[in-house]
């Protein structure tokens, strides 16, 4: 096993991570699936990094969405549903099964505020807790204007360039469990960007002349087993804190060994890394080497003798030798 030194980027990738532990301890660690058995036994928490393949939707102004497919969808008789004028038929076979098997939200921004309210911005890639939650209660409802259970008044739409409506149902929708993030006090799903989206080509809403309605975009929302693993990092924080629990505590324990035993050096060095990530290392270059050296001894006196004086031998190898910080 070898003593690393403290990570200095705010997160990394999952690769880069089980690199890092690989080479810290036994071997045991060594691809993005090893870290993912990890996070799924508790062992380490991973972030999401949100960045531009991703969008992170209000949830105010977000509504799941129920599709009231017709009965002649089971047999495939879609020529009413959509013009292929606008769609080749092995595009819309794709995007069935988009809509048949991911969860689908509709945004109203109102058209007197920035849309920027619903939407926040990522740009700038940065790594954030998620959790997940189901959604139930009010959904909008997607329904052909041929649909015979489509009575209810609601916004006209073209849909796979052909007539739809959509409206409120507060009968509420099967269970959807969908993430979400915490952004400065505001809740947030995260969807997926789908880049030449085939459902903004045949989709148009009709809005009344003078009128200030909402102006409605659909979005992917991702639930917990949508998550590829490059959608997930680990901060340097939780790499760190891995580190003290599984790795610190196995050097210490291999200590004790016979012929494999970890030269003095590094045991002292992994036991200066934690009192340097305790007390930062400015702290410590204002205490100097000997009290430096008297708080490390509180860790392990047999490594640490206590009462050393600046001049003793093993101390000043000690801190000469070390790259951790400057004494």
């Amino acid at each position: 096993m070898n003593m690393l030194n403290k990570p200095l980027k705010p997160y990394y990738s999952l690769e880069k991570v089980a690199d890092r532990l690989n080479r810290a301890g036994d071997g045991e660690i060594v691809n993005a699936e090893d870290i993912l058995l990890l996070a799924k036994n508790d062992q380490i928490q991973l972030s999401l990094l949100c960045d531009e393949q991703l969008i992170l939707l209000n949830t105010k102004y977000a509504t799941a969405i129920d599709i009231n497919w017709p009965d002649v969808c089971d047999s495939y008789d879609i020529n009413n549903l959509v013009n292929f004028d606008i769609y080749e038929p092995g595009e819309i076979s794709n995007l069935f099964e988009e809509l048949e098997t991911k969860a689908w939200l509709s945004c109203d921004a109102p058209t007197n505020q920035p849309f920027s309210d619903a939407l926040f911005a990522t740009n700038k890639p940065f790594a954030t807790p998620f959790q997940s939650i189901d959604v139930t209660g009010e959904c909008s409802v997607l329904s052909p204007n041929s649909h015979p259970l489509n009575e209810s008044a609601g916004e006209n739409i073209k849909f796979f360039g052909t007539g739809w409506t959509l409206s409120t149902s507060d009968i509420g929708l099967s269970t959807k469990s969908l993430t979400v993030v915490d952004i400065n006090d505001e809740q947030y799903y995260v969807c997926r960007v789908l880049k030449n989206n085939p459902l903004s080509k045949g989709m148009n809403f009709i809005n009344r002349k003078n009128e200030k309605t909402p102006i409605t975009h659909l979005y992917c929302a991702l639930g917990m087993d949508s998550f590829e693993a490059s959608d997930y990092v680990v901060t340097n924080e939780e790499i760190v804190s891995f580190e003290q629990k599984y790795i610190h505590n196995q050097l210490d324990k291999n200590s004790t060994g016979v012929g494999d035993k970890i030269p003095v050096q590094k045991q002292r060095e992994g036991k200066l890394v934690i009192l340097k990530e305790e007390h930062g290392a400015d702290k410590l270059k204002s205490f100097g080497r000997v009290k430096v050296w008297a708080m490390l001894s509180k860790y392990d006196q047999h490594l640490f003798i206590p009462g050393h004086k600046s001049t003793n031998g093993t101390l000043k190898e000690f801190f000469r030798e070390q790259k951790l910080i400057t004494l």
